[in-house]
């Protein structure tokens, strides 16, 4: 019986040292990756001559960044922070008028922001153009809304083993009627109106006409304002892109470069090398972000 118990008790103290330990590993962690975080704020990026700015858009993109290191510090991730739109704008506006800065590289996969986000950037960017400097754009796998933002692009270039999304719009609404029925949940409604849909999820088992029609007119106002833009900076008609996507042409990346969608397909070094042709050095160039 005794050396049962001292088994046992040898077993949980081992047990303790371990999430102890344990323990300590995790607090230095993310006091390391705070310290950093209050480094990386405090730090002030020094520029050389034929730099270019940087900004890949992995990260969630907010409103606007707050100047608190812990407001804008990710636990889960241990260090990424969310972009602010107001400081992305900001810098593209510096880059314009800093002679130092000779163009701006776009890294792009989903850009994690709604539209009026995304167009609020790419109206930047056109900004940024007027000055004669030029801006790549490259990515692994282009998403509708990130190709639309690379299209504000002097160059775009995709991986060769990547991926474009290029089929058009659409909606989905889910319904709760019957759910809330088997439930026995009894919903109060009130409304006046026509366009009132809001609550049609509740109440309903498909989209009103009403519903429908102004979802159609959503959708393809944003649609419209999208092939728009890509067919000025792209020199392709609506009617071309139109068929594109109605007709799913667009299949793998020789297609996107048949198509004149895109202007190369590199690998992220090649678009490197393109860089350093692109300002005269066969020196890395400076990326900062």
């Amino acid at each position: 019986m005794k050396n049962l118990f001292t088994s046992f008790f040898g077993a949980a103290f081992g047990v303790i040292i371990a999430l102890v330990l344990i323990v300590v590993i995790v607090i230095g962690s993310i006091v390391g990756s705070l310290g950093k975080a209050f480094e990386q704020g405090e730090k002030k990026t020094e520029l050389k001559a034929n730099s270019v700015l940087y900004i890949d858009f992995k990260n969630v993109i907010s409103d606007r960044t707050q100047d608190n290191p812990f407001a804008n510090f990710n636990f889960s991730s241990l260090g990424e922070k969310p972009l602010g739109l107001d400081k992305i704008v900001e810098n593209i506006k510096k880059a314009e008028s800093d002679s130092l800065i000779k163009g701006i590289y776009l890294h792009l996969t989903d850009v994690n922001a709604g539209i009026a986000t995304t167009e609020e950037i790419r109206n930047a960017l056109l900004d940024f153009k007027k000055s004669k400097k030029f801006i790549y754009a490259y990515s692994e796998v282009y998403s509708q809304k990130s190709y639309y933002l690379a299209s504000a692009a002097d160059k775009i270039y995709l991986n060769p083993q990547g991926g474009m999304e290029f089929k058009g719009l659409s909606a989905q609404i889910m319904f709760y009627k019957k759910a809330l029925e088997n439930l026995n949940v009894d919903v109060q409604i009130f409304r006046h109106g026509k366009f009132k849909s809001a609550i049609e999820p509740f109440m309903l088992d498909k989209m009103s006409e009403a519903n429908r029609l102004q979802t159609e007119v959503f959708m393809g106002s944003l649609w419209n304002s999208m092939l728009e833009g890509i067919s000025k900076a792209r020199g392709i008609s609506k009617d071309e892109l139109n068929s594109i996507a109605d007709n799913l042409k667009l299949q793998n990346p020789n297609d996107a470069l048949n198509l004149k969608l895109v202007d190369g397909l590199f690998y992220s070094d090649e678009v490197q090398v393109e860089l350093k042709k692109k300002l005269g050095t066969k020196d890395a160039a400076k990326l900062i972000s």
